[in-house]
């Protein structure tokens, strides 16, 4: 925290800055000491009845999922109609690469994304 005069002041009654410092001024202030603990809601507030989510059949489950095939592929349709056949190969070109590259990183074990993170927190690298 900084002053008028461009002097840098440490304020040990912030808590974060308090719990950062371990030695200040020669004099040794770690352990910090512990915050109080919150205070104890005073009463549970009334709250409005959760509905509970309806499970999708099976069969509703196929009918929703063709109905999004055949209005997505209808849309495909729709736009090559509308435009050349030099857009409709960009866009089939985007479709292709963006489902091979869906299938490529979501195929692969996640251990293999980062060799970083994949390593047991006991290994270190040096």
């Amino acid at each position: 925290m900084g002053t008028d005069d461009k002097r840098f002041v440490v304020d040990l009654e912030d808590e974060v800055v308090r719990r950062s410092i371990v030695v200040h001024k020669g004099q040794m202030l770690w352990p910090a000491p512990v915050p109080p603990p919150p205070p104890a809601p005073a009463a549970p507030v009334a709250t409005a009845p959760v509905e509970e989510a309806a499970a999708i059949t099976p069969y509703k489950k196929a009918v929703m999922d063709v109905g999004f095939l055949t209005g997505g592929l209808g849309g495909v349709f729709g736009i090559g109609a509308l435009t050349g056949p030099a857009f409709m190969s960009n866009v089939f070109t985007l479709g292709l690469a963006s489902l091979i590259g869906y299938r490529a990183v979501w195929g692969v074990t996640p251990a293999l994304h980062s060799p970083l993170v994949s390593l047991h927190p006991g290994v270190h690298l040096s």
